[in-house]
């Protein structure tokens, strides 16, 4: 069982699914194509890792990127009927990384296989702690920031969403009943790199909050 925090309380995380390729300036840096619908992956529990957590570097690939996301926990269960009605399934909002081995995601992409093992290793979703209070900002008007060592590395805002939370709520809800707990990923905009050992990643909104995670020096998983 993996605990979450939400409001100051501890609530157990279910299922996490995430969005690719949900920013069209993220989408071009890839060299990919802009999707007609969401794209959904999943990762297990074990890929959660709280903030202040030292992250080990994985050991089964050489090159470890960021990705910062916004990240949407579900608090109602059931499956929305409509964009409107899919709001209703927000219980908090945070922010995260969706770790990911991009040279293992290169090799199995162009062999034309599944790339869980390139997205969803042990420690592959930092994630800060939830809050289900975004004063005037709403859903539509989250900026965030990461840093990487104190430098800048990628900006956002989930105004520039091709998919926006409600849609994907609806998406993931046509295939899954949405349950209390289920953590979703969104999207990274454009920006993504490489972290190294010893690098210190910093998460940070003006609604949400600031988060940090460390890759381990000597340590892999």
């Amino acid at each position: 069982m993996m605990l979450v925090r939400l409001d100051g309380h501890s609530v157990e995380a279910r299922r996490v699914f995430c969005i690719g390729q949900n920013y069209a300036a993220h989408i071009t840096e890839m060299k990919s194509e802009t999707p007609d619908s969401p794209v959904i992956f999943s990762k297990p529990s074990t890929s959660l890792v709280l903030p202040g957590t030292k992250i080990p570097f994985p050991g089964h690939g050489n090159e470890l990127h960021y990705e910062a996301e916004v990240v949407v926990m579900v608090g109602t269960e059931g499956r929305p009927e409509h964009r409107d009605d899919a709001r209703r399934f927000v219980g908090g909002v945070s922010l995260g990384l969706d770790l990911t081995m991009r040279d293992l995601q290169k090799e199995l992409r162009a062999r034309g296989l599944p790339w869980e093992t390139a997205k969803a290793f042990d420690y592959s979703a930092p994630v800060g702690e939830f809050t289900s209070d975004l004063g005037e900002s709403g859903l539509a008007n989250i900026s965030f920031t990461l840093r990487v060592n104190g430098e800048v590395r990628q900006k956002g805002n989930t105004g520039r969403m091709i998919f926006d939370i409600p849609t994907i709520l609806l998406a993931i809800g046509r295939v899954w009943t949405l349950l209390p707990g289920d953590i979703v990923f969104t999207g990274t905009p454009e920006g993504v790199g490489a972290l190294s050992r010893g690098d210190r990643a910093v998460v940070e909104s003006p609604v949400i909050g600031k988060f940090e995670w460390e890759i381990a020096v000597g340590c892999e998983a």
